[in-house]
């Protein structure tokens, strides 16, 4: 159940640096869950591109965990299901470099084998995840599905390769993807996506010595794209013989210079650029999106009131005055979410604030539900006011509303009867 542990009191944002590192990990594919909103805010400032999420004080519920949706898992490849077994191999890769003498001695230790090949059809699907789930290094940032790949390796002068490699310490599996087409002595790739957890071990130099040897093939093209997250792939590319890269583009390059490309392990940099692109457009992080989502999800709230743009409460003839107790501030926190205003006051007329019957029925809808209340939707226009529509549901005014009070009596009888 645990791959590894951090256990101590150091800073949290420390351990799970750590963590990423031995296991060569990107910080974007990295959930974290906390029941303290402290600690969840200083996650989210010392590893912004982590995703940090809030879980209730009193522990992660079914259905919060239901609603979780960064815990929802797509089909399995193959390779996934070895991905437990790599990172057990990783970690001990990670041991081995810090008992290493140097650089040189750790990756001469290594064994690296990489392996360049045309991939079978039970092999495509991964190769479609591997496009849809690299950032960091990914050329072009193009996103395929398994039929552009099936259609690329049956088109002709179609060119498509996984990349696969292993070590003395085991199998990464299949890591890599080439895609694009060959068209006399020109070999264009319009995608080249690498897993990180090979970067920085000479894969790269590898593969592109592969491209410079294809036979009858003087000249390689590489799209290019600059993204929020790609930064390795471009710094590796800007390493090539005569290539300066603008913020798009394609690469051209002879093959005669890749097919002499060496690998030094003093000068490679595989540093994971930070993003903001995580931030949603709300304003809030992408943990706090998914913590309301979830949190919002299991209570029953309606996605479509999760983000609801608030605006300030309109100029009333009435002063604000704050709701009392706790039936008038849940009533006042459901009239601002589907009116989707900043607050409501206890005297606030709901058709003043802008109501309209279709917000009664959601109104009405989330009182039942979240309430427990007696009521109908008429009720709501005969008790326009939280205060009015408190005191209806407390039951002080009981005397001026008979069908209140029988619905309460009625409602005691039949609780006397449940075993």
């Amino acid at each position: 159940d645990f791959l590894s542990i951090r256990a101590g009191w150091d800073d949290k944002s420390e351990a799970l640096d750590g963590l990423i590192h031995d296991l060569s990990l990107g910080a974007n594919a990295v959930l974290f869950l906390d029941d303290n909103p402290v600690e969840c805010a200083r996650m989210r400032a010392a590893m912004p591109d982590v995703l940090t999420v809030a879980v209730p004080e009193a522990g992660p519920s079914p259905d919060f965990l239901h609603h979780l949706w960064p815990l929802d898992r797509g089909e399995a490849t193959a390779d996934d299901l070895k991905r437990v077994e790599r990172y057990r191999q990783e970690e001990t890769r990670s041991q081995a470099r810090r008992r290493a003498g140097s650089l040189d001695d750790f990756f001469a230790s290594l064994d690296l084998e990489v392996d360049i090949f045309e991939p079978d059809t039970d092999e495509i699907p991964r190769l479609a995840q591997l496009s849809q789930r690299t950032n960091q290094f990914s050329t072009s940032l193009l996103r395929l599905v398994e039929g552009d790949v099936t259609a690329q390796v049956s088109k002709t002068g179609g060119f498509v390769r996984g990349i696969r490699v292993r070590d003395r310490f085991g199998d990464y599996g299949i890591v890599g993807l080439l895609y694009g087409e060959q068209s006399g002595d020109s070999l264009y790739i319009r995608l080249w996506s690498l897993s990180c957890r090979v970067l920085g071990r000479g894969v790269e130099h590898e593969v592109m010595r592969y491209l410079g040897s294809q036979s009858g093939v003087s000249f390689v093209y590489l799209d290019y794209r600059t993204g929020p997250r790609n930064a390795p792939a471009l710094n590796f590319l800007n390493t090539l013989p005569g290539v300066v890269l603008e913020d798009e583009g394609e690469i051209e390059t002879l093959a005669k210079y890749l097919a002499d490309f060496r690998f030094d392990p003093h000068t490679e940099s595989t540093e994971e650029v930070s993003s903001s692109s995580g931030e949603a457009h709300t304003g809030i992080s992408r943990g706090e999106v998914y913590d309301r989502i979830a949190n919002g999800l299991a209570a029953g709230i309606a996605p479509s009131a999760l983000f609801v743009s608030r605006h300030a409460r309109p100029a009333l003839e009435s002063a604000y005055i704050p709701p009392r107790g706790e039936t008038e501030t849940a009533i006042a926190a459901i009239w601002a979410d589907v009116l989707g205003i900043d607050r409501v006051g206890r005297e606030d007329d709901f058709h003043a604030l802008g109501g309209r019957s279709l917000n009664l029925v959601r109104i009405y809808a989330r009182l039942v539900r979240e309430l427990g209340a007696d009521l109908n939707l008429a009720d709501l226009f005969r008790f326009p006011t939280v205060a009015a529509l408190a005191a209806f549901l407390s039951g002080e005014k009981e005397t001026k509303n008979p069908r209140a009070a029988a619905m309460r009596a009625a409602r005691t009888r039949h609780a006397g009867r449940r075993p």
